[in-house]
């Protein structure tokens, strides 16, 4: 069993599906989150890349690192031509 499947998806606690935070350094926060939780998630999409963490209390974080919008606009741009 992956470590992903080991967690329900869209589980709710007290009404909170989860917390996303953004970052400016994803991969220096990747570096320090396994000191205390673990991570079992990696994702990359189109604006940015992001993974996921569960506290000790179960509360899901989502740590995001997004593309600054004239980096997302110059990139769809580029793809229009």
């Amino acid at each position: 069993m992956s470590e992903a499947s080991k967690h329900k998806a869209y589980a709710q606690r007290d009404g909170l599906n989860h917390v996303a935070l953004v970052c400016d350094d994803l991969s220096s926060t990747e570096d320090r989150v396994p000191k205390y939780f673990e991570i079992y998630s990696h994702a990359d999409y189109e604006l940015g890349k992001r993974f996921y963490f569960h506290d000790d209390d179960g509360t899901e974080y989502e740590m995001v690192f997004k593309v600054k919008f004239e980096q997302f606009s110059k990139k769809t741009n580029d793809n229009d031509s």
